[in-house]
This record gives structure tokens, sequence and C-alpha cells, in this order.
């Protein structure tokens, strides 16, 4: 076998590593995010296996940003459970009391879904216990907008032109997702992966010059993403009302 040949065979084995690694969910949700609000009892969220022929175990647990586990102020209940194929599963977070939550605003955790496939009777398989994450916002009784309404038309936008950068300030109690950015002659909105702006604090994004205008779109408590105007003048942006 000369260098060539060896070289695509080496290139073949890696390339056969790789693409098994591609892999699916088998555990779907029924929702992408949780609204808790803080005269809930509890929550309860679907998960269907919708492998036909194989059933799994899934493991839930609560975690925080940097992906500790917690106890509270939320119990995850079952922790471990066992879904058949085709069938479905339910897990419920039911409140702990907890007085070091803020009153005033937000706070976020986040739900961990991962499940477990059962053992191959076939040799040298390899198998992959895909996680889901999902953001839980608990939302306390005094930081609750009317049914409908979004926060990111709060948003407070000023460009700061020495560091090129604009700074979003958030004045409402809420965590405000971000997924797209778009300026005039842009083809696409650019993409802004989920970026958030925590409740009455700020965030930036880098941005060369000021526009007349530009678009945000967030993400809605129902998962949809909703985009809004924002009109810019003397260094600063604010939300503009859609013409009908």
């Amino acid at each position: 076998m000369n260098k060539l040949q060896r070289g695509m065979a080496v290139a073949g084995a890696l390339a056969a590593l790789v693409f098994p690694m591609v892999a699916q969910a088998n555990i779907l949700l029924d929702r992408t995010r949780v609204i808790y609000l803080e005269q809930d009892k509890n929550v309860s969220m679907v998960l269907t296996n919708k492998n036909s022929e194989q059933p799994f175990l899934v493991q839930s647990w609560l975690s925080d940003a940097d992906g500790k586990r917690l106890s509270s102020p939320f119990l995850v209940l079952p922790p471990l459970q066992r879904i058949e194929a085709a069938e479905k599963g339910v897990v419920r977070l039911t409140r702990i009391p907890d007085n070091t939550l803020p009153l005033d605003r937000e706070s976020l955790f986040y739900l961990n879904i991962q499940e477990i496939p059962p053992k191959s009777e076939q040799e040298n398989v390899l198998q992959l216990a895909i996680k889901s994450r999902l953001k839980v916002f608990y939302r306390p009784k005094a930081a609750q907008l009317p049914r409908g309404e979004n926060p990111a038309k709060q948003l407070q936008l000023t460009f700061d032109a020495a560091a090129g950068k604009l700074v979003l300030k958030n004045p409402s109690p809420y965590y405000i997702t971000l997924t797209g950015l778009s300026l005039p002659g842009d083809k696409s909105p650019r993409d802004l992966n989920g970026q958030m702006v925590p409740p009455k604090d700020q965030t930036t994004l880098a941005l060369k010059a000021l526009p007349a205008s530009l678009k945000l779109t967030n993400i809605n408590d129902y998962g949809a993403q909703d985009t809004y105007t924002f009109a810019c003048s003397a260094g600063a942006c604010r939300y503009q009302e859609d013409k009908q």
C-alpha cells in the first residue's frame, strides 16, 4: 500500500468514526421553555418517545447556568422514569418555599432531560445518551406583565461609538432572549444565538455604526419569535409601533 492509499484508508476510518456520532434525540418535549408563575402549584411537561421500537430511561434534574445540580427551589419528579416505545411520560416541577428568590424580577434555572438508550445486542455499537436542557423562568407575582405583553418593547438602546457597541438596557423584570438583529440592507437577520438580557441589567452587541432603524427578534413566553422595530437618532434607539 503506497502513501496515497494509506492516507485514503486513514481518512475513511476517521469518517467512519465521525459521521455515526451525528444523532437526534428520541425523547421529545412538548415545549422549549418553562414559565413557572408564583401562584402555580406545579408545572407538568409531556415527554414523548418517538422511537417506535425501543424504550428509554429518562433522567430529569434541575441545574443552574453553570450546570451545577440543584435540590431547590423545585422538586423534579420523577427523577428517573422508563418511557416505552412510542409512548408518553410526564415530568413535573413543584416549587419548594425559598425566601432567597427575588420578588421583583424573574429567576432563571435549567431543566435537564437525559435519555438513556437500552443496551444494544450488537457488538461494537456506540450509543449516545442525549441530553436536552430547557430554561425555567420563575416569575413572582410582582413581576407579571399582562398576558401577551412582550418586555422586549421596553428595551433602551444606546450606541457607544468609541467601543463600537450597541448597549441594550432592560428595565423590565423579565429575561429577554434575543435571536436576531436586522439592519437596513441585511439580506437576513444576524444570528444572536439566544443572547439574553437579564432583568434590570444590560448587555452589548458589536455594531460599527448606528443606522436610522434596526429590528430585534426575541423569543416570547410561548417559544415563538417576535420582531420589533426600533427607530434610531442622536445615539439612541426607541421602540416604534408598527404601522398597520
